[in-house]
């Protein structure tokens, strides 16, 4: 029987390596989210959409927050 989609195990759309952290650890990933995401906000005219949006952005602020301070507590 071949597999279907659903049967197949989900891959991650990043690489990762010895060398390079992980994008959860990266404030800068998290930061540059919540900057684009709030941009795209700002263009929206309904009220509850651009709303959500503006949340999405606080939360990779608070994101980027936490990746900052545990890259700090690391050194």
């Amino acid at each position: 029987m071949v597999p279907t989609m659903r049967q197949q195990a989900p891959t991650s759309r990043f690489k990762f390596s010895a060398i390079h952290r992980r994008p959860i650890d990266d404030a800068a990933y998290w930061s540059d989210r919540a900057q684009e995401v709030q941009t795209i906000a700002q263009g929206m005219t309904h009220p509850g959409t651009r709303g959500r949006m503006l949340a999405l952005a606080h939360t990779y602020k608070v994101m980027a927050e936490r990746a900052f301070m545990r890259a700090k507590n690391e050194t």
